[in-house]
């Protein structure tokens, strides 16, 4: 509606008698650049005709000239300006008998340049004596300087900076409207017109590109820009080469692209990155494309002189006001930036993925399924700080694998200082060389290493139908155990061994273990929970690792090169952040929560669904309808301070019955389901006051209570008639009875 009324306004104007070509011309820009900013096209062409149209009789000497030497279809803005204006002007001199000279039109200074030469030479006689006179024909020596701007050539009377001036453009005292500042403020135009008066400028914007004043903070939100632009190069952090060699702006002429990248700009939030921005040296001003951002799903409404810009969830990013007929923003006046949308988004992720390295992130979008295309900066993180440390990186080795389960690579890493919940002080990890698929089981003795891979080897064989041909491993003794060794000397799998206290040649196995338990201490640090959720932390970080990229892998993901398919991601929540588990209709009553707050600790192996530790119930649940806080955690000390320590947690956690089995995607092995032992104290009040039932009849016997029992339901049998006592018929035989 607000789009029509403009249209319907803009065909009902007229140019008046006593008003300038020049004045009639910013009118109608005006109702034009309105129209566009509501993301209308509205062309140079309708502005042209509506001029031709309206325009009164005494420029009909110029239309005429226009009609028999061009085509009136091609004319541009400009063009049509200029030749009414010098017309103006001509009449101007014959009027008051004297000469003076018009500048042509202003495009950008650069071809500016060129066009006054070729003009200047034409005109040079002209020019200079123009120079000399003012309108009415006196020589502008001849008067004393001005009492109001202290220059010559006008009578304080007509200065245009007397005190008693008032502005028909602003309403304001002290100028009239020729030299108003707000006339440098237009945008969304498409020719620039500069003309002469006295000694003051007063220029008429029409191109997008082009707005008077420079300014490296603001940026200029433009709706008839394609692209974001910027003449600054040092904004840059990056800059390459582009296939845009070349940008047109509205008077038809094309400035050259220099190249495209990203711009850190310094803002109230900090240094934010705007990215795919155009270095066009040509133009004077930043320019933020609406077409850009609503590319990028944001939302931009104009609306009571404000430019509100949202989010795709309808939150408002920031309001920036017009002014003069514009928006300016400033990232450092702003609360908010557009730009920080994407850093906070890439924070998100690096989070859900166990604070995985940026570099692996950023090639997710091609070698994951639903995961977001994000920022290519990341600001620094905490966690990682407190979670990772350099190390000197082991030497790559020279063979690799050309098939699944060619070679194994396992170690064992513990023993740590707090038990898991489970109980559990070790992990081992096996790493097939092919694919850099890892799997992990959680022990409590060494000695269960032969054990466990005898339950690793039957799973992965099955899953892949290739056989395990070479195990590689320290010479720790859970490997050089006779159990072991014979256990790989009956399945043919030869066994690799490092050198004494060379852990380098078991590089493979060493790397995992350290990725492992840093993205471990991360995830532990960042929702400050306790340490006895280690193994549910490195649990959650091999299930991460095997669904992101690794130099060893080539496009391709751990997961993809062993089961043939991308992974989703989409699941992918924070580990260890607040949550809320639905709570079925059949454990609770009508009045009762709907809902339990929680911990999420990682996902489930056998379904579709998340782990959720419950610290008021002291039990582990699997659900696959959990509401996520992902900014939010548990406060553990303030539970332990009311009496809910991790003791008591473990021990209802035990008594719980969820046990999860393998299924066939399960590379991530829960810890190893060992129940707790019960106290002493309550088996033998168990014992008191327990029933010993007869085993059978020669025991019943011996006490009277069993056999007056026993009397009594066989009187009820024969009272019933449940059974019926008969001859045994020849050919059938009699059952005896079980005791």
């Amino acid at each position: 509606m607000r789009v029509l009324n403009l249209v319907r306004e803009f065909e009902l104007q007229k140019m008046k008698e006593t008003e300038s070509i020049k004045e009639y011309s910013v009118r109608l820009l005006d109702i034009a650049n309105q129209i566009r900013l509501l993301g209308s096209v509205f062309k140079d062409s309708r502005i042209v005709e509506k001029i031709l149209v309206s325009v009164p009789e005494k420029f009909e000497a110029s239309i005429s000239a226009l009609e028999n030497t061009k085509d009136l279809t091609q004319i541009t803005l400009a063009e049509i300006l200029n030749a009414l204006q010098a017309q103006k002007q001509r009449r101007a001199m014959r009027q008051e008998g004297a000469v003076e000279g018009a500048l042509p039109a202003k495009h950008h200074e650069n071809v500016r340049n060129n066009k006054k030469k070729k003009f200047f030479k034409k005109n040079q006689i002209s020019t200079r004596e123009s120079s000399t006179y003012n309108k009415a024909g006196v020589k502008k020596g001849s008067y004393p300087p001005c009492s109001h701007c202290n220059k010559q050539g006008h009578p304080p009377f007509k200065c245009w900076r007397r005190p008693n001036a008032k502005c028909t453009k602003c309403n304001q005292m002290g100028h009239e409207a020729v030299i108003c500042r707000n006339n440098n403020q237009q945008q969304g135009v498409e020719a620039k017109i500069a003309y002469q008066e006295e000694e003051e400028e007063d220029q008429l914007f029409v191109a997008t590109c082009f707005v008077g004043g420079e300014s490296n903070e603001s940026w200029l939100i433009d709706s008839g820009c394609t692209n974001h632009m910027t003449h600054d190069k040092e904004l840059f952090k990056d800059l390459k080469p582009t296939n845009i060699t070349k940008v047109r702006i509205g008077n038809g002429d094309y400035i050259s692209v220099k190249g495209k990248g990203t711009i850190a700009i310094a803002s109230c939030k900090g240094t934010k990155h705007i990215q795919d921005v155009l270095f066009v040296p040509d133009i004077n001003q930043n320019l933020l494309s609406v077409g850009q951002l609503i590319e990028k799903g944001f939302k931009v409404t104009f609306e009571n002189e404000y430019c509100l810009i949202k989010d795709a969830t309808n939150q408002d990013i920031f309001k920036v006001k017009m002014k003069g007929k514009s928006f300016s923003l400033n990232p450092l006046e702003e609360e908010q930036s557009v730009f920080a949308l994407k850093e906070d988004e890439t924070q998100l992720w690096h989070k859900r993925v166990g604070h995985y390295h940026h570099q692996g992130l950023l090639q997710l979008t091609e070698l994951a399924l639903d995961f977001p295309k994000l920022s290519e900066e990341i600001s620094s993180c905490k966690a990682c700080h407190f979670g990772k440390k350099n190390r000197k990186s082991f030497p790559k080795s020279s063979w690799r694998a050309t098939q699944k389960l060619q070679l194994i690579h396992t170690d064992v890493a513990g023993p740590q200082r707090t038990p898991s919940l489970k109980g559990s002080l070790y992990y081992i990890a096996f790493i097939d060389d092919f694919t850099r698929m890892c799997w992990i089981f959680f022990l409590k003795f060494k000695s269960e290493v032969a054990h466990v891979f005898w339950k690793f080897k039957a799973r992965v064989e099955n899953e892949s139908g290739c056989k395990i041909q070479m195990v590689r491993s320290d010479n720790g003794k859970e490997y050089v155990l006779a159990e072991f060794d014979k256990f790989c000397e009956d399945s043919g799998i030869k066994h690799q061994l490092t050198a004494p206290y060379t852990p380098q040649q078991n590089g493979v196995s060493e790397r995992r273990n350290r990725y492992i338990m840093e993205m471990t201490r991360c995830m532990l640090h960042e929702k400050s929970l306790p340490k006895k959720f280690w193994a549910e932390a490195a649990n959650t970080a091999v299930f991460l690792q095997n669904r992101l990229p690794t130099k060893a892998l080539k496009e391709k993901t751990p997961f993809e090169a062993w089961y043939g398919y991308k992974p989703s991601l989409k699941f992918l929540k924070v580990f260890g952040c607040l949550c809320f588990t639905h709570v079925p209709q059949s454990k609770r009553d009508k009045l009762d929560r709907r809902a339990s707050p929680g911990v999420f600790i990682g996902y489930s192996s056998i379904s579709k669904a998340y782990k959720i530790f419950q610290p008021q119930a002291g039990k582990i649940v699997v659900s696959r309808d959990v509401h996520f806080e992902e900014d939010e955690e548990w406060n553990f000390d303030d539970a332990e301070k009311k009496g809910q320590t991790l003791e008591k947690m473990k021990f209802k956690f035990f008594d719980s019955s969820i046990e999860e089995e393998d299924d066939r995607q399960n590379e991530i092995v829960d810890d190893a389901s060992v129940r707790g032992t019960r106290l002493l104290s309550d088996i033998y009040e168990r014992c008191n006051v327990a029933v010993c039932e007869p085993a059978n009849y020669a025991e019943a016997k011996k006490d009277q209570r069993w056999i007056a029992a026993m009397e009594e339901e066989l009187s009820m049998i024969e009272k019933n008639k449940t059974w019926i006592l008969v001859d045994r018929p020849q050919d059938r035989k009699v059952i005896m009875e079980k005791v």
